[in-house]
């Protein structure tokens, strides 16, 4: 099984589900070189700190969510001495305007506390840009859907409502990995069974920011009132250890020989053809977003941010164009926007006219032109989620 490392290029966010509340599961302190960072508080080493005699005042603190900072709590109730490393099972500095911002949202972590990218993520991102690759590539099988489900709903396809559309997007996916529609066997026949893909494990601290959402009304472009959030990230930089990506091709060879396979799986070649796929669908996305900027040039910039946005799309799209065979940059994770997810193709291959349809009910029907009408991004103009993969020699 072939190994890899990646580099993180921008920021990455991959969440384990985990809002931490301030003061009471994470503190904001100065830390020896006078950064500001966070602590996530470790109950246990709390208590180790008061006292076990103390756990009932513990449990009532606990009980009282938010009337008052552990931090304090533990000064108060403290039986003897202690550095922040022994209330906290984890540091890191933090980015950004914070003062008033009261929930973070925690980075996975594995068991030893270090930042990881679980193999489903990266194999989720992987199976977009197939997913784009393959559809662009049979449309035949996309008419036949858009046919079926119109006969089915008994309407024509530009008078979807999104129920409709997902219903169509569904059927598409599993005709064109699985391809049938649906069907008790429907997973065992799903050609993407056969890319195998290990976690991702990054021996560094985390870092926190500031993600503001950057959105359009009709009176331009402004950071969403309200909606700013502090997230925990992977910083930009970062390297990993090695690990595995397999396209299982005994398996492949077995489930081909039985006649078993009745999709596409032109893109299971080996790793490299799957790469290549992936580094296309990458740029295409990069190129998009430029060009959107570009064709709107007008817009308000917000203290410099989205200015700062476009030059890191410029210098990801730079290093796209200048991969090796054996090298891919995906986006991964959390805030990478609507058109890195699997419905991103949808503006490919519907008509102007459906596609108008679709937009508008995305945007609620609000009138403003065009869709995504929201980017997310922080005051450095941070661009969330691309990773670069290297084969290691």
């Amino acid at each position: 099984m072939e190994e890899f490392v990646a580099k993180t290029l921008t920021a990455v966010h991959v969440g384990n589900g985990n809002k931490l509340i301030k003061n009471f599961d994470f503190f904001i302190y100065k830390d020896e070189e006078d950064f500001n960072s966070i602590g996530i508080i470790d109950i246990g080493k709390v208590a180790n700190i008061i006292g076990y005699e103390k756990i009932e005042r513990l449990i009532s603190f606990i009980d009282k969510k938010g009337e008052k900072s552990i931090y304090s709590f533990i000064k108060e109730n403290a039986t003897k001495g202690y550095g922040i490393t022994d209330i906290t099972k984890r540091r890191f500095r933090v980015f950004g305007d914070f003062q008033n911002k009261t929930e973070l949202k925690e980075q996975l972590v594995n068991s030893n506390n270090f930042p990881i990218i679980p193999g489903s993520s990266l194999k989720g991102a992987i199976r977009t840009a197939i997913a784009s690759y393959l559809i662009t590539n049979n449309k035949e099988i996309v008419d036949k859907a858009i046919r079926e489900v119109e006969r089915t709903k008994q309407k024509e396809i530009f008078k979807f409502n999104l129920k409709d559309y997902k219903i169509l997007e569904s059927t598409i996916i599993n005709k064109i990995f699985a391809g049938k529609e649906k069907g008790y066997d429907i997973s065992n026949k799903n050609t993407m069974r056969f890319i195998t893909v290990g976690d991702i494990e990054f021996m560094y601290e985390t870092q926190a920011t500031v993600l503001d959402i950057i959105n359009y009304t009709l009176n331009g472009w402004s950071i969403k009132s309200g909606k700013s959030s502090l997230i925990e990230t992977i910083s930009e930089g970062c390297e990993s250890e090695s690990f595995r990506i397999k396209v299982n091709r005994e398996l492949l060879s077995s489930c081909v020989s039985k006649d078993y396979i009745d999709a596409d799986i032109s893109y299971l070649n080996n790793i490299k053809s799957i790469f290549s796929i992936v580094n296309k669908h990458t740029q295409k996305i990069l190129e998009e977003e430029i060009n959107f900027w570009n064709e709107h040039p007008d817009y308000d910039d917000i203290g410099g941010q989205l200015d700062k946005y476009l030059v890191k799309l410029n210098e990801v799209l730079e290093q796209v164009r200048n991969l090796k065979d054996d090298e891919m940059i995906i986006r991964v994770g959390a805030n990478s926007g609507w058109t890195s997810i699997t419905g991103g193709w949808t503006s490919d291959i519907l008509d102007e006219k459906t596609w108008s349809h679709l937009y508008h009910l995305l945007n609620k029907n609000r009138n403003v032109g065009f869709f995504p009408k929201t980017r997310k991004s922080d005051k450095y103009g941070e661009l969330f989620g691309f990773v670069k993969i290297t084969s290691v020699k």
